[in-house]
């Protein structure tokens, strides 16, 4: 029994910390996505919600969503790495984004 009573304990303390450290992210969220123009948000939290909570995918080995794993149209390779507006993977649906 006492071994019952710390066992329960460590895991209330457990899911406090997890409540916690999701009530920061949270926090942190809502303040980037305040400076997201609303349209552009709206469009990630649709893609977001469809795709398992993963709205955004990098572009991977020059040419590979990283969401998918399918390898990307070269246009749609340079469009994502310019970066003027919002490239959607045309398999997947996620918004690309190309680190340099």
């Amino acid at each position: 029994l006492p071994q019952l009573a710390a066992l329960d304990q460590a895991e209330q303390e457990r899911v406090a910390a997890v409540d916690g450290k999701m009530q920061e992210i949270r926090s942190q969220r809502d303040t980037l996505a305040a400076s997201i123009d609303a349209p552009l948000l709206k469009q990630y939290d649709q893609v977001r919600k469809s795709r398992r909570g993963i709205g955004l995918a990098e572009v991977v080995d020059n040419a590979t969503c990283s969401g998918c794993s399918v390898r990307l149209p070269i246009h749609v390779v340079q469009k994502a790495r310019k970066g003027a507006g919002v490239t959607r993977c045309p398999s997947c649906g996620r918004i690309l984004m190309y680190k340099a």
